[in-house]
């Protein structure tokens, strides 16, 4: 009441016509954001279409190779269809998708390269300049077969030790990803005790489409910077 009545007395006009100016700036920002946040929202996802092609694990320079015995994916709901081997990962349709691989394991890694099959036309890039697909250890033991409701899956295959990335800027048939010292280590332990070596999958984007809150912000300062010049500039002409 007490703000009301010191405008409504006339007392910080200046400071009101401010206000408005902030407010008009603030109203061209909620047009942009909207503008702009169903470009943000995009799908950008890679490996639609899949499994394509090969899903192996070059050891040692191509010496000795292994197939993946099975793959697929987890939305950030915890759910994952039966059956269903598609490696997809990123955003689209509204979900997150993180993909999984399994090998058999072996011993006497010094190198390894994952290569898997991708088809061009599964590659979307939602008006990033690129993507990054980068591979994390994995602790959950999962049966492709089998229908899950479990966001701890999920959370696992993003989290904990990065095995390696791989960083794209076009579609293509083939990715190609090499496995860094922890990925080695792990696929060698794996080996010494005869058990599975898993990994997890994660998209990330930069580049092109700006995140909403960046446009918003972005306009304001202009906004501001330009109410600013005005009344310099008013100010200028009366003082002269």
């Amino acid at each position: 009441m007490a703000r009301a009545s010191a405008i409504q007395d006339g007392v910080g006009w200046s400071s009101l016509g401010f206000n408005l100016k902030i407010r008009s700036v603030l109203a061209g920002v909620a047009l942009a954001v909207a503008a702009v946040s169903s470009a943000s929202a995009a799908d950008t996802a890679i490996f639609g279409f899949t499994p394509a092609g090969v899903q192996t694990m070059n050891i040692n320079g191509l010496n000795s190779n292994i197939n993946a015995f099975t793959h697929g994916w987890f939305i950030q709901t915890g759910e994952h269809d039966a059956n269903n081997n598609n490696y997809a990962v990123g955003d689209f349709g509204g979900n997150t998708y993180r993909n999984y691989f399994y090998f058999d394991s072996l011993t006497g890694v010094t190198s390894a390269e994952f290569d898997i099959g991708a088809d061009p036309s599964g590659f979307l890039f939602g008006g990033h300049s690129s993507v990054t697909w980068t591979l994390y250890d994995l602790n959950a033991a999962i049966n492709t077969n089998q229908d899950y409701m479990d966001t701890s899956i999920f959370d696992d295959l993003g989290t904990g030790v990065v095995y390696g990335s791989v960083t794209l800027t076009a579609p293509t048939s083939n990715v190609v990803v090499d496995l860094n010292s922890a990925g080695i280590a792990a696929l060698n332990a794996a080996g010494l005790t005869g058990s599975e070596f898993g990994f997890g999958g994660v998209l990330t984007f930069s580049g092109g489409v700006p995140e909403p809150a960046t446009w918003a912000m972005g306009m304001l300062g202009f906004g501001l910077l330009g109410s600013a010049l005005r009344r310099r500039r008013q100010g200028a002409l009366t003082t002269a």
